[in-house]
Order: structure tokens, then C-alpha cells, then sequence
């Protein structure tokens, strides 16, 4: 089997990033010139006839009741074992909680590096370039990682767009039955969905914006409760932040968090560069003053 690029299958994650994911993995491996493989535990998420259609060659299937409930050192130690039977230069990670969490875990076991949270990624002169934003957005960063060792990287797929597949192929699936090296450290009593409002601003797909314009108490009254109607939360503006309204975690921009939503409801925001550095990744942006 050829050296290829492995994308790990997290099936976790929602349907559209999910096409989002495989949509660049074929991209990669066209520019590349490379075979393009995948990898999950039990079940990729995905039909089969969806993975050809993107180009993917080889399905790797790590099979075991163990795997059914995730557990980040059973999953790291597994999921690192069967990749050494692979050759591989390139492994791609969704940037998910358990998808970051594994490419670091890798990376540590094959003695290389893991590059986290990648907007973009550029061939030049036959090189992928690994793009990060920086400084809330206002800046990207490029890295590039030795050739002589594979390359583990988590991309984030709020940046990524579906596209229509380069090349389709043939699957052929196969199945690896790990006897799992460490034991289960976590058990899960009971999963709890996170309140809307206190939902990571990084993650959220509806934002709404609260700048400098709502700071009256009969307006922010009126925001709190369109929040609450949407279950969306809030990310605000710096002014916001310094009157006392919002914890600074939940300040938007350029010095703050920031945000890729598929829809950012900007509510009383006059729009500096300074906030704006931070919404620059989302989809839609509807702006009231």
C-alpha cells in the first residue's frame, strides 16, 4: 500500500462538516498526488457510497465493544496502534473535542508534531503549508512541518466549504480487531447538554452580537430574552465587556474569541476593525443598528 493521507472519521460531528472534512481530504490527496484512506472506531458516520464518491481508496474499521463509548486514552492508544500498520504522511483530524484531542495524542506516540486548529491548507512547491489564525483572526500564520516525519494536523472545519469531489473511486473496507493496550480511565454516567448560553463561542452556529447600542436596560432586557427564544448566545463588544454587563470570555474580536457561526445577528454594533477581525469566518452576518 502506498504512502498516503488518512482522514480520521469522527461521527460525532455534524452531517455538513462532515462533508466539509471529506471534501478537503479530496482536494489534498488530487494535489498531492497521494492515495486517500480513512480510519474510525465501529462506523465512519457516513455511507460508503458517500466515502467513493470523494475519493476515498481504503475504509479502516477498528472494531471492539470497548470503542462503543469514547474515551480519550483507550481511543489514543488504539487508534495510534493501528496506524502504524499505515503508511502514511498526512493524517487530518476535524478540529471537534475529540478530534483535537486524538491528533495531539498521536503526534506524541510517532515523535512528531501536531498541528491544531488549521484554516486552510496551501501546497506550494509540492509542500502543504499548515494556515492558522493568529491574534483574533487578524493575522494568519503559516507553518510547515519536516518531511521526514508524518504530519498530524486538525483542521477547523467552520473555515472548510463542501465542495464537488475531484476524483471518485472504489472502497474496499477493512476491519482491525485491537486487543486495547490501556484500560478504560473515564466512565460515562450521564451527558448533559450544555446550556445555550454558556455554549463555547468558537463552536456555536447562531450568535448573537451585542455591542455598545444595547447598553440600556430596557434594551438588553429585550436581547436577553431573543436569546433566550433562540437559544443563542451572546458574544459581545469590548465597551460591553468594560461596563460590566458580560464576562470577558464572552468578548468577540480581535483581542477576544473568535467566532465562525453560520449566522451572526450583530445587534447595536458599529463595526471596528477591532470586532470585526473576530466575525470575519461567519457565514452570514445580519447587522441591526
Amino acid at each position: 500500500m502506498r504512502k498516503g493521507i488518512v482522514l480520521y472519521l469522527d461521527r460525532e460531528i455534524a452531517e455538513e462538516e462532515r462533508w466539509a472534512f471529506l471534501s478537503e481530504g479530496n482536494r489534498l490527496s488530487s494535489l498531492l498526488c497521494r492515495d486517500l484512506y480513512g480510519i474510525c472506531f465501529l462506523h465512519p458516520g457516513v455511507e460508503e457510497k458517500g466515502l467513493e464518491a470523494y475519493g476515498l481508496w481504503k475504509l479502516f474499521v477498528i472494531e471492539g465493544t470497548e470503542f462503543e463509548e469514547y474515551d480519550f486514552h483507550l481511543f489514543g492508544s488504539a487508534l495510534s496502534e493501528a496506524l502504524r500498520g499505515l503508511p502514511f504522511e498526512l493524517l487530518l483530524f476535524p478540529h471537534s473535542q475529540i478530534g483535537r484531542e486524538l491528533a495531539c495524542w498521536v503526534a506524541e506516540a510517532f515523535g512528531t508534531f501536531a498541528v491544531t486548529d488549521c484554516v486552510d491548507v496551501r501546497i506550494r512547491e509540492g509542500r502543504p503549508i499548515y494556515v492558522r489564525h493568529v491574534y483574533g483572526g487578524q493575522y494568519e500564520q503559516e507553518l510547515t512541518l519536516p518531511e521526514s516525519s508524518p504530519h498530524v494536523v486538525s483542521l477547523n472545519l467552520h473555515h472548510l466549504d463542501k465542495r464537488r469531489p475531484y476524483f471518485s473511486s472504489s472502497l474496499e473496507k477493512i476491519k482491525i480487531s485491537l486487543k486495547p493496550a490501556v484500560e478504560r480511565r473515564t466512565k460515562n454516567l450521564e451527558t448533559i447538554a450544555p446550556h445555550f448560553s454558556t455554549v463555547d463561542l468558537s463552536f456555536a452556529d447562531l450568535i448573537i452580537g451585542v455591542g455598545a447600542g444595547c447598553l440600556d436596560g430596557e434594551v438588553l432586557n429585550l436581547v436577553e430574552e431573543l436569546s433566550s427564544c433562540m437559544e443563542a448566545p451572546c458574544g459581545v463588544t469590548r465597551p460591553v465587556v468594560d461596563e460590566g454587563y458580560f464576562p470577558k470570555e464572552r468578548m468577540v474580536g480581535q483581542t477576544g474569541r473568535t467566532v465562525s457561526p453560520k449566522l451572526y445577528l450583530a445587534l447595536g454594533i458599529s463595526g471596528s476593525p477591532h470586532h470585526m477581525a473576530g466575525i470575519r469566518g461567519a457565514q452570514r452576518i445580519v447587522a441591526i443598528n
